[in-house]
């Protein structure tokens, strides 16, 4: 009979992760090896290879992310829902910008990130938020104004300033997030509030 596994695979991927984003895409196996107990031939044997083990790592979770935009526009609370919606690409983004730096750097795309067939994530994300912005449009619920723009606008402004601060490296503050997400919001909507007739 096998002897249960002492370490996960979830711990071995948080430990993992935590050496990329602090070290690097060309942190040594055998640190991320000695941080969880094992040896590195354990760990290959886990995971394979250490471009597998990154990816695996670093790969952004976008569980439950493609349903975000699949509610439907609601009439009584449009900006609260886009507020929501502003807030989880928000976590996302804080999330996916480090990820994605530590991947780039080792020369993985988001292409290599996708199932076969499947687009990038931020493809499908961009693209799922411009139909649901399409979708309010036809309800009347807002403008019509060119929707693949309005939702780059949206998330390339949320995107920019988590950025902004992986790149500062905590070095400067960019004030709290809720307020700008409450400003960009509000600059959002002034945009996409459909036009009242005097």
């Amino acid at each position: 009979m096998a002897r249960p596994r002492q370490v996960t695979d979830e711990q071995i991927l948080a430990a993992a992760r935590a050496c990329f984003l602090e070290h690097g895409a060309a942190v040594s196996t055998t640190v991320i090896a000695d941080k969880v107990g094992l040896s590195q031939p354990a760990l290959f044997r886990r995971f394979g290879t250490k471009e597998r083990l990154l990816i695996a790592a670093m790969r952004p979770p976008t569980e439950g992310f493609d349903g975000l935009f699949e509610a439907d526009p609601d009439p009584d609370g449009l900006m609260d829902q886009l507020r929501t919606i502003a807030q989880r690409i928000q976590a996302f983004s804080t999330e996916f910008v480090p990820c994605m730096a530590v991947l780039r750097e080792a020369g993985i795309t988001p292409v290599q990130l996708s199932k076969p067939g499947e687009l990038p994530s931020p493809v499908r994300i961009q693209q799922a938020a411009a139909g649901w912005i399409r979708r309010a449009q036809q309800r009347g619920l807002m403008r019509a104004t060119n929707a693949d723009a309005a939702a780059m606008a949206l998330l390339g402004a949320i995107q920019a300033r988590a950025f902004m601060q992986h790149a500062a490296a905590g070095g400067v503050s960019f004030g709290d997030p809720d307020e700008y997400l409450d400003g960009l919001v509000e600059l959002l909507w002034n945009g996409l509030a459909p036009e009242v007739n005097p």
